[in-house]
This record gives C-alpha cells, sequence and structure tokens, in this order.
C-alpha cells in the first residue's frame, strides 16, 4: 500500500451511525524526486530526451507532461510550469503513486479546445494526486476516473467541460468510479450535464465551490449525483460545499437503481439558486438499498422546488424514511440573506452577521478552501470558506 493510499485510507472513520472524517490528511505525501516540466520556458529552455536525473533541475526541464510522468518513478512529483498548454487529445495518466502539480505561484492552463472530442485527463493508475490546474474546453469529461482508486483531486479550477454530446448525453466535470477518492478545494463550473459524477467506497467530496450546471436544450443534469445504475456509493460524504445554479434539476441526488447508498454524510453545505430541490432522493426504486444516511447542518436558499429534501416514494418532503436523518438544516428564501461578500460576483466568503458562521458540524475538514483552519469559532461555519476572526468579527482575506 502506498503512503497516499495509507493517508487516503485514514481520512474517514466510520462508526455505527455515521461518516466521520480525521483532520490530518498531509500535502506531504509524496518525498520523492521532483520531475519538471516547462513547454513555456519558464524556467529553462526543455528538451524532451532528457533523463530522470537532469530533469530534476528546473533549468533542465522536459517539454511535455508525458515526458514527465514517463520519467517519474514511485514518490515523484511532476512540476508543470506555467503557462497555456494547448491540447488535442487527452491527458492518460497511467503511472501509479506520483503526483501531478501546478508549479506553486504559476497559473498552469491545460486548454483541450483543439479537441474535437474526448476527455481532458483520463485517469488509468491508483495512487495519484492531482493539483493547482485550471482544466478546461474539453469536449466531453474534464476528468475521467474509470476504476482507479487512491486519488487526490485538489485545487483545481475545471470548468466548461462535457459540452459535447456523446451517445445522446452531455458529460460531467469530474466523474470518479473507484475507492478511497478525495475531491477537495476545487472550484467547478459550466458543464453540461452534472459538475461530479461519483460511486466507490471512502469518497469525500469536501470545501468545493460548485456552480452551474448547463443542461443544453434542457436536459436534467444536478451539481452532484452519488451513485447510478449498479454503483454503490459507501462510507462518503460531501460536506462544506457550496453548489449554486444547476439550472435544470437539484443541487445534490442521490441515485442507484440496482446498488447501495450507505453510510453517507452531507453536512455543512450550502445549497441555493437550483431549479428544484436542494437535496432529491430516488427511494422508490425498490432495488435500491439504502443504509443510514445523515443529511444534517446544511444551509437551503431559493431552490425553485421548494427548500427542503424531496423523497420519491412520497413525492413530497413531508414523511422522512427511517434510515435517513434529516436534522439542524437552515432554509431562506433568499440567497442574499446568507451575506456573502459579492454574491453578484459569486463571491461566497460569508461576512460578519452571516447565519453560515459557527453553525455547522465538527470534524469533518480542518481546513476550509482557502487552507484557513476549522473551526475559527466554537464550531466549523457552514459551506466552503472558513471566516477569518479579527478581533471579535469575521473579515475576508
Amino acid at each position: 500500500m502506498s503512503s497516499l493510499q495509507r493517508r487516503i485510507r485514514g481520512s474517514v472513520v466510520l462508526n455505527a451511525a455515521s461518516v466521520a472524517l480525521a483532520i490530518g490528511w498531509s500535502a506531504t505525501a509524496f518525498a520523492g524526486a521532483r520531475i519538471y516540466v516547462d513547454q513555456n520556458g519558464v524556467g529553462g529552455k526543455c528538451d524532451e530526451n532528457r533523463d530522470w536525473a537532469t530533469a530534476q533541475h528546473s533549468a533542465t526541464p522536459v517539454c511535455s507532461i508525458e515526458k514527465g510522468m514517463a520519467l517519474a518513478q514511485t514518490g515523484d512529483t511532476v512540476y508543470v510550469r506555467g503557462g497555456r498548454y494547448l491540447r488535442s487529445k487527452p491527458l492518460g495518466i497511467g503511472k501509479s503513486n506520483i503526483a501531478l502539480k501546478a508549479y506553486p505561484g504559476e497559473h498552469v492552463l491545460l486548454d483541450f479546445s483543439a479537441a474535437t472530442t474526448g476527455n481532458g485527463i483520463n485517469y488509468g493508475a491508483n495512487g495519484v494526486l492531482l493539483e493547482g490546474f485550471e482544466i478546461a474546453n474539453v469536449p466531453e469529461e474534464c476528468v475521467s476516473c474509470w476504476n482507479s482508486n487512491d486519488l487526490v483531486i485538489r485545487r483545481n479550477h475545471i470548468h466548461h467541460c462535457g459540452l459535447i454530446k456523446v451517445g445522446g448525453k452531455y458529460q460531467n466535470a469530474i466523474a470518479s468510479y473507484g475507492n478511497n477518492v478525495v475531491i477537495e478545494q476545487n472550484i467547478v463550473h459550466d458543464t453540461g450535464s452534472h459538475c461530479m459524477y461519483l460511486t466507490g467506497d471512502h469518497i469525500m467530496v469536501r470545501n468545493n465551490v460548485i456552480y452551474r450546471t448547463i443542461a443544453p436544450e434542457g436536459r436534467g443534469s444536478y451539481g452532484i449525483q452519488f451513485g447510478t445504475g449498479e454503483s454503490s456509493v459507501t462510507n462518503s460524504a460531501i460536506v462544506n460545499n457550496l453548489i449554486s445554479e444547476s439550472v435544470n434539476r437539484s443541487a445534490i441526488v442521490l441515485y442507484a437503481p440496482k446498488a447501495t447508498i450507505s453510510n453517507v454524510v452531507i453536512a455543512n453545505n450550502v445549497l441555493m439558486n437550483n431549479a428544484m430541490n436542494p437535496i432529491y432522493v430516488y427511494n422508490d426504486i425498490k432495488s435500491t438499498t439504502f443504509g443510514p444516511v445523515q443529511i444534517r447542518n446544511n444551509v437551503f436558499a431559493e431552490n425553485a422546488g421548494g427548500n427542503c429534501v424531496y423523497f420519491t416514494d412520497t413525492k413530497s418532503c413531508d414523511t422522512t424514511p427511517s434510515m435517513f436523518t434529516v436534522s439542524g438544516n437552515l432554509t431562506f428564501g433568499n440567497s442574499s440573506a446568507l451575506r456573502f461578500r459579492d454574491l453578484a460576483k459569486r463571491d461566497y466568503y460569508p461576512m460578519g452577521g452571516s447565519p453560515l458562521l459557527k453553525a455547522g458540524v465538527p470534524g469533518y475538514a480542518s481546513t476550509d478552501y482557502l487552507g484557513t483552519p476549522r473551526p475559527q469559532r466554537t464550531a466549523p461555519d457552514i459551506g466552503p470558506f472558513e471566516a477569518v476572526v479579527t478581533g471579535r468579527t469575521a473579515s475576508g482575506h
């Protein structure tokens, strides 16, 4: 088992009724060599013929991300220097137990606008960290993880994905079908279908900003879908996210018509301005097995279908099935009541007097979207941002 795999497995601690998150996943899981990719000559002139030892120096990088990953050995980090990387085909990750990261402090755009079909990033390996990139203009899925396990997708800006119809359907921003996956501190928006489409065991989605499923031609789509077809979601959580502007459907859907959704927590999220209810549960499908599901301390605001959890068996929010706990959720008729710094500009940082402050359930995240320690007060804030305490008030960065 790799060091990354051990850390991810340790990030979810189960008990009989809930999913609780440990708060110490380290950003230093990879202690091997640094391999430099520098197509644009930020630190040095690149050469594809360099070997592993030479490419460890920023002044002697290789040119392509593929070459950097080919050179990387177990535990190595491939650092991609700043600039635009125009791509006409998918980037395949086929080597396990490596990190692929944008160089700290430099903007790296993986621009797939030269592609007419295909995904952006295709995972085909386990134990991979993907961090710090802008990934945009992908015809199909921006990040696709088919049967890859022990993954971290962190601090990326992922947008304009899946706007090409394939098999009569538009595609997702992030799709994952593996186990032990952490998706955190990303901004994900403007997708043809779901922003995240996830199945597996031990899935953690936290501290993300998610908005605008475009849903061309009026097709339905959700911010996050947990479960699909015959694929289960177990021992997993969606916590401290903001999900907004699903133009035809809900922020979150639980759907596994021939599978199991069990030991799942949905807590501390802001779910607002969606076309239907904030959370939609398909529980009238007799072959679906629901285990304990907790929906706690979320904020529901200005959702057109009603600010409540909708269950399809009763076609209402009025009766909560026995395997569900729905408690501590706050509802608001207008999103402006949440007192964000600038709602019109999608600046979702909560200001003083916001009902999000110290209203969350503790234990799910030690930091926020920006890396600010949680909690700053007696309890964590709801949503992806933890407002910094200055004196006795909350302030911005």
